[in-house]
């Protein structure tokens, strides 16, 4: 004889115990969140479970023996719908949990492979670019190589070793005599853009001014890209930075702090101070 009647459907049988939560929140968590859908999981499961009618799901199930379950005993005998039914295993729960798993499988796998896949391409590009970098000689190393010791021939040497279309003058700071150190190098050259100017402008420079024996033999440096910029860097301003500083700049940048300093040359600074620079038509 059953022992529990549902107030709402009729039905009269045994229980079903339900677990908390949605099935379709825990999936949703699970396939997108997996942290959550561990916390969910465990909330679900974790708790005491509901009482349920088998049949509609409400948890509105009385004992038969009360006056208000007799009542209900009697008019289901006279409606055929309604029947006294031992509880029917419930399966649903257990193929979706099977079909929850098997889809979490297959994210899983998915993540795996897709996480492979980055760390193969990965290491080929960090490959490539270290036999790109080995294949690529610094500009620092070219102008390093067999320099003279000579002043006049070391800053010579620098210039053409970072290109061979640099035309280099060197002068003296005294025009009437012959040309001594400090000297004053004039460079001018051709480039094909803006970019490419500062750019040139930028290696000499650096170059010069790094190299412990020709920076102290330079009153200023005169940088000529014709049609595009025109630049002067002053040897005392150039002392005053450090190999840091060189590391830390880039072409654009120090092309805008010269243009900061002055736009032409500054006669009323002594020459080591004259740092300026100054865009031509080509930069417009």
């Amino acid at each position: 004889m059953s022992n529990l009647i549902c107030t709402l459907c009729g039905y009269a049988g045994e229980m079903n115990k339900k677990a908390r939560g949605n099935g379709l929140v825990e999936f949703i968590l699970w396939c997108f969140f997996l942290i959550p859908g561990i916390v969910y999981s465990i909330w679900s499961r974790g708790g005491a479970k509901k009482n349920v009618c088998p049949k509609c799901g409400s948890e509105n199930m009385i004992p038969t023996d009360t006056p208000m379950g007799q009542k209900l005993m009697a008019e289901q005998q006279n409606n055929p719908e309604i029947q006294i039914a031992p509880q029917v295993p419930q399966k649903t729960s257990r193929v979706g949990l099977y079909i929850m798993l098997i889809i979490l499988g297959s994210v899983a796998v998915s993540l795996i492979i897709s996480f492979s896949t980055y760390k193969i391409q990965t290491e080929e590009a960090e490959g490539k670019l270290a036999k790109t970098q080995q294949a690529v000689q610094p500009v620092e190393s070219k102008v390093a190589q067999n320099l003279p010791t000579e002043p006049k021939e070391r800053i010579e040497t620098i210039v053409k070793n970072i290109g061979a279309n640099y035309e280099v003058s060197l002068f003296g700071k005294n025009p009437n005599v012959k040309a001594v150190s400090p000297f004053e190098v004039v460079i001018n050259t051709d480039a094909g853009s803006c970019a490419l100017a500062k750019q040139m402008n930028f290696d000499v420079m650096k170059a010069l001014f790094t190299d412990a024996v020709a920076k102290k033999n330079i009153a200023k440096v005169r940088f000529n890209a014709r049609r595009y910029i025109s630049t002067s860097m002053g040897g005392d301003d150039a002392r005053e930075s450090t190999d840091k500083t060189w590391a830390d700049s880039g072409p654009t940048n120090f092309f805008k702090v010269l243009t900061q300093m002055g736009s032409g040359d500054l006669k009323s600074k002594t020459v080591e101070r004259q740092t300026w620079g100054s865009e031509m038509e080509g930069c417009r």
